[in-house]
């Protein structure tokens, strides 16, 4: 056994003889030490596969000495390497926010033409995500091209038209319901809603689109700090 676990990765050995990493540890490598680290290396299975095999070096470590467990982040890395223990990272599919294949009117692109020269002349509109614990938060914001500022915003945890004719709402009452705003954004389904282009027109605001589904200005977003 010894010379095999010198030859072979202990987990494909484990596999081959249907026996536990543990028992290759023990046969592998003699003497106390190797004995502490069989029944470290036990230990650490076992949370690892407590926690669905999520649980990295550095909370299994925590974990076991909260338990009570002797044991160093640098050697608990170490036997879960030897052990073939790797922690699985979770792919988080990022959710579509524009969707142009509807029936809703497309208005034309203003923008390209227009040179911005004062605040309230036009606002940007876009929709972003973040993802938090319970899944992923949607937000819609409206930026002033002319301040470089994020005038109004709504948060939610859907997509639905409300989210950007509640965000055109905020930002017409905090600039003091100024009219004749061209309000551009993508192609997205939310903007050609009857709700958003009822919202607009009832403000005297005038919508403009991008020739494609990405606006053609930066991402609302970006400028919280600005």
């Amino acid at each position: 056994m010894n010379q095999l676990a010198d030859e072979f990765p202990v987990q494909r050995l484990a596999e081959v003889l249907s026996v536990s990493r543990t028992s290759v540890y023990r046969s592998a490598e003699p003497g106390p030490r190797a004995q502490e680290n069989a029944v470290l290396t036990q230990a650490i299975d076992r949370v690892y596969q407590e926690h669905q095999q999520r649980y990295g070096s550095p909370r299994i470590c925590i974990q076991l000495r909260a338990e009570g467990m002797s044991c160093g982040e640098n050697r608990v890395a170490r036997l879960m390497r030897e052990a073939g223990l790797y922690a699985i990272t979770p792919h988080r599919k990022a959710p579509r926010t524009t969707e142009s294949s509807h029936g809703g009117p497309i208005a034309p692109n203003l923008l390209k033409s227009m040179e911005i020269t004062h605040a309230n002349q036009a606002w940007a509109m876009d929709i972003t995500y973040v993802h938090c614990g319970q899944g992923w938060v949607y937000l819609a914001a409206a930026l002033d091209l002319y301040l470089h500022k994020i005038v109004g915003w709504q948060l939610g945890d859907h997509l639905e038209s409300s989210l950007v004719t509640d965000a055109l709402q905020m930002a017409a009452q905090r600039q003091g319901w100024p009219t004749g705003v061209v309000v551009h954004s993508d192609r997205g389904s939310q903007y050609a809603s009857a709700a958003f282009i009822q919202r607009t027109e009832a403000f005297g605001f005038i919508r403009s689109m991008s020739a494609g589904e990405t606006a053609t200005t930066m991402p609302p977003w970006r400028a919280f700090s600005g």
